[in-house]
């Protein structure tokens, strides 16, 4: 198990544009079927699933007439390919895409995607996919045995290339820019919103824990623009709420800063760990890299680190939140 503690500042100074988007832009999610082939039998089972039907209608496209019955490899796979894309890429952008399986096969490594169309929500195709397969770090890399179904997610780097243009809202709305925050925070979101005041003299309120509006100044009425390039410069000083974030299957462990934790005793698969000192508020406390330790100690699996850090954050104990990725 790794841990790793990082201790920024509790009030921390930071720019609009790293807390939050300027203009009201988001990405698009994108989706699609496809194939892929050269796995070395562990693709889906031969005539069986959509692939084998799949299969039959590309060779016939490409004019080799089969049935899905004349098709009776194990080297094929049907897959969805989904891909995030920014509202202010251009066609001929190039980004990652995520592939996995949606039939019986077992692993995609080694792998290659044929050519994928990819569409948005509203139906239209604004992308295609298509290359070599790699291991998706965030799923665990190349793990074998318990975990080999890990491999049935995989990336495609670099393989997907932006053929169409994607909706971008105005920079300025009404006369408004609006920025959203990354992390909602009523506190965080005031700050803003009085340093928005303090920089350009405008009108500026948080509409809530997660929106600011902002007036553009007379001198800006004709460059929204450039006035969104000077709300990402102006400084926040944001509330940042502590976290802990765990790695379900490598068991690393990510302290946003010195996360305490009231007095705990754990008892887990024949574990016993009691976390608590004597506080100078009278009561106990403990903290995350103290119970990490404790955990690394008693050779805990990452499945029994998750497991026990749920409990606490289900219990109160733990002063932050908790992302299990």
């Amino acid at each position: 198990m790794i841990f790793f503690s990082v201790v920024p500042p509790a009030q921390a100074d930071m720019r609009m544009k790293d807390l939050a988007r300027v203009g009201g832009w988001r990405e698009m999610e994108l989706v699609g079927y496809g194939l892929v082939t050269g796995l070395r039998g562990s693709g889906d089972k031969a005539g069986t699933n959509p692939s084998a039907a799949s299969m039959s209608n590309l060779l016939n496209r490409l004019g080799l007439s089969l049935s899905p019955q004349d098709i009776a490899s194990n080297n094929v796979a049907a897959v969805i390919v989904t891909a995030r894309v920014s509202a202010f890429s251009r066609p001929g952008s190039s980004l990652d895409a995520r592939v996995s399986s949606i039939g019986s096969a077992t692993s995609l490594e080694s792998g290659t995607l044929l050519l994928t169309p990819l569409r948005g929500a509203d139906g239209q195709i604004y992308a295609s996919a298509q290359g070599a397969l790699a291991s998706d770090p965030e799923s665990g890399g190349n793990k074998r045995g318990a975990n080999a179904v890990r491999s049935t997610t995989v990336v495609v780097p670099g393989g997907v290339l932006l053929e169409k243009t994607i909706p971008a809202p105005p920079a300025g709305i009404e006369g408004r820019l609006i920025v959203s925050l990354h992390t909602p925070d009523y506190v965080t979101a005031e700050r803003a919103a009085q340093a928005l005041r303090d920089a350009f003299k405008t009108k500026s309120r948080a509409v809530d824990a997660a929106m600011i509006e902002v007036e553009i100044p007379a001198d800006f009425k004709e460059d929204p623009v450039g006035f969104a390039a000077r709300v990402e410069m102006v400084r926040v000083g944001a509330d940042e709420r502590p976290r802990v974030v765990i790695n379900e299957a490598t068991g690393t462990v990510v302290s946003g800063r010195e996360v305490k934790l009231s007095a705990v005793t754990i008892s887990h698969a024949g574990l016993k760990i009691e976390v608590g000192v004597a506080s100078d508020a009278g009561g106990t406390e403990g903290d995350v890299p103290t119970l990490v330790g404790l955990l690394n100690r008693v050779g805990a699996k990452p499945k029994d680190v998750v497991t026990i850090f749920k409990m606490i954050k289900r219990l109160g104990a733990l002063k932050a939140d908790l992302v299990v990725m």
